[in-house]
């Protein structure tokens, strides 16, 4: 199972942060499947909101390397956020550029 959303950012238009939520027990041709998805999904997404947002908890491996595929690029890093105040990095994916 899977949920996913985006949530604009009230106080910088044009920008978004996307989500997502899944169970542990995802059998790892699902994961790949929702791995492609998410890749259409982000790119849709930027038709809307041309910057999209992320964090990701420094010690999440996975998650990094996930964000950076999907064309997300690190641009700084927050030393406590959420409840627990772990180290967390920023990812944002901006549009491309297209060169004439």
């Amino acid at each position: 199972m899977m949920l996913y959303g985006v949530v604009a950012c009230a106080d910088l238009p044009g920008n978004a942060i996307p989500w997502a939520a899944t169970t542990s027990t995802i059998e790892h041709d699902d994961l790949i499947t929702i791995m492609w998805m998410w890749r259409f999904q982000v790119d849709a997404w930027q038709r809307r909101w041309p910057t999209r947002q992320a964090v990701c908890d420094v010690r999440n491996v996975f998650h990094r390397e996930w964000l950076e595929w999907l064309g997300f690029t690190q641009r700084g890093h927050l030393d406590a956020f959420g409840a627990a105040g772990l180290p967390f990095d920023l990812y944002s994916r901006a549009p491309s550029r297209v060169l004439h």
